[in-house]
């Protein structure tokens, strides 16, 4: 099932006077085109569209559509799809290696493992592949610990990364003996660190926060031989949403009365390089003529990836006589806050020229300076 959140600003039975904070959530299955409910993999290619991997094939999706392959087309697109990866250019990698989880509830020793697969219609036999020197470690003990977790404040950022430490010591009476095995963070979306291992009944990483909302983060001991696993008392701390940036160029900042220009804005990420979630939702463009109030433009443009990986959002327009500031605004969704861009001026003439040596005075287009603050005041109101 794949699940997007819309802003107030998107066509979504919204009035755009809602806040920009109100969200609705549209979610896509095999009603709608997909092939098959449990999506294993997600990428967005440099044209904007969003390919979209499952057990049962590939399709592409344009933010409205789901576009698959026949069953009698390439069989590299059928079946489980194990992953999908962008590479440097505009090429798109697709991972048919089947997985195949086995559950083995082993006593504590040294293990040998070969894997062994015998082909399916399409592929021969695969022949096998052995492991050694899996070892596994009794976690039988049944005397109890207390856990301590220090996460050395309770308020994050999206996408920041912080030191923790998990302190685990016996809580059995007469029991010296010191903790050892693993400890994992989790919170309510699930597991937020890798597994650490405990050295003197001490652990320390490093998380990333890339969840947003309130939510109860504890530690998980996975027991040894003397201790039972246990997990530590929830600590309850708070992911405020990131700030993106918006920025906007005009296709031409002079052009003549009827003429058409474009204008472009572009959401940049701070966070590009963390696994926080990139920004989703809609650019509304703004429009204020000779110092008048500012009004929107069109409706809101969906953010989509442009070239580079950018997130952009562009719209061609038919402006007004006079000097037009156009602003955009970002609608926020429920892991960024809305922005909003500085204002791009663009001149409206009878002849479309407002050069060193044009004088303009006449054609009434004068810049004039315009309060970006007030528009992002209007625009939450």
């Amino acid at each position: 099932m794949l699940g997007i959140a819309c802003s107030a600003f998107t066509a979504c039975g919204l009035e755009s006077s809602a806040s920009l904070r109100d969200e609705v959530l549209t979610t896509w299955t095999t009603e709608q085109g997909l092939p098959q409910n449990f999506i294993t993999s997600l990428a967005q290619t440099s044209d904007g569209f969003l390919w979209v991997g499952t057990m049962n094939g590939l399709v592409r999706f344009d933010g409205l559509h789901f576009s698959g392959f026949s069953q009698d087309g390439p069989p590299e697109l059928q079946g489980f799809i194990g992953a999908l990866v962008k590479d440097g250019g505009d090429g798109l990698w697709i991972d048919k290696t089947g997985t195949a989880t086995i559950p083995f509830n082993a006593p504590s020793g040294d293990y040998y493992l070969i894997a062994n697969w015998a082909g399916d219609a399409n592929y021969t036999n695969g022949g096998w592949k052995s492991k050694q020197e899996i070892i596994t470690q009794s976690t039988a003990g049944t005397k109890t610990v207390n856990i301590g977790l220090n996460l050395g404040t309770r308020s994050f950022s999206l996408g920041q990364r912080t030191e923790y430490s998990v302190a685990v010591t016996s809580a059995a009476q007469g029991s010296t003996a010191v903790p050892i095995s693993y400890v994992t963070l989790y919170s309510n979306n699930g597991q937020i660190s890798g597994q650490l291992a405990l050295s003197g009944g001490r652990a320390s990483g490093i998380v990333e926060w890339d969840a947003v909302g309130s939510q109860g983060v504890y530690a998980v001991y996975n027991g040894d031989g003397n201790y039972a696993g246990a997990n530590s008392a929830p600590v309850t701390v708070h992911v405020a949403q990131a700030v993106p940036t918006v920025t906007e160029q005009a296709g031409a900042t002079h052009i003549a009365v009827g003429a058409q220009t474009s204008v472009t804005a572009s959401l940049i990420s701070q966070l590009a390089s963390t696994n926080a979630p990139a920004p989703t939702g809609t650019i509304q463009f703004f429009d204020a003529v000779n110092g008048g109030e500012a009004r929107p433009v069109s409706v809101p443009q969906a953010v989509v990836g442009g070239y580079g990986g950018m997130l952009i959002a562009t719209l061609a327009l038919t402006l007004p006589k006079g000097t037009n500031l156009v602003t955009a605004v970002y609608s926020g969704d429920v892991n960024w806050k809305s922005a909003v861009s500085l204002p791009v001026a663009i001149a409206v003439t009878n002849h479309g020229r407002c050069g060193q040596n044009e004088d303009c005075d006449d054609d009434n287009a004068t810049p004039v300076a315009w309060d970006a603050a007030a528009l992002v005041s209007r625009s939450h109101s």
